[in-house]
């Protein structure tokens, strides 16, 4: 019954597109119907067709389909549960007062699953196995460093980076 369409049962990151689900071997009328918690399943108004696409989800949320061929008894498929990923975060620490042109170091400590890559406002690529990374800079001036790209091993960061750090 209700299969995902060549994706697996995979998990998702929060604020992306969940891949679509299709319907192996069902015959009659179809109606997906959704729930949050794999006990109460409401349908889904409009959902009738042999494929869904859910869309961005804000949860983990379990689907299954049921198919009425009339005068049988109508079938309800398995669930499939689509498992929502959090996107990584960063803190940036190391706000410092260093001479013209002396090094100082940028402390980031990130949220989610590594292995994490990312790119600082000042250009500078980074990669960590850890959850915790110093990173050499030298400033010429005042310079806030923040981190403008993050992903780790399942999602990309959402935009919301805003932690910084003042050298």
């Amino acid at each position: 019954f209700p299969s995902h369409d060549s994706s697996g049962a995979q998990p998702i990151c929060l604020g992306t597109n969940a891949p679509q689900l299709s319907v192996v071997g069902g015959v009659g009328s179809l109606q997906w119907q959704s729930s949050t918690d794999n006990l109460s399943y409401n349908n889904i108004s409009g959902a009738n067709a042999s494929n869904y696409s859910p869309g961005v989800l804000a949860q983990t949320t379990y689907y299954r389909v049921v198919a009425a061929n009339s005068p049988c008894v109508s079938t309800t498929g398995n669930e499939v549960a689509l498992t929502t990923l959090n996107p990584p975060t960063v803190q940036v620490l190391g706000s410092s007062a260093v001479c013209n042109g002396a090094q100082a170091l940028v402390t980031l400590n990130l949220t989610g699953t590594g292995p994490w890559s990312g790119t600082l406002s000042d250009g500078q690529e980074f990669s960590a196995l850890n959850s915790q990374l110093s990173l050499p800079v030298t400033p010429s001036g005042t310079t806030v460093y923040s981190v403008v790209q993050l992903s780790d091993a399942n999602c990309n960061d959402n935009g919301n980076l805003s932690s910084s750090a003042t050298i």
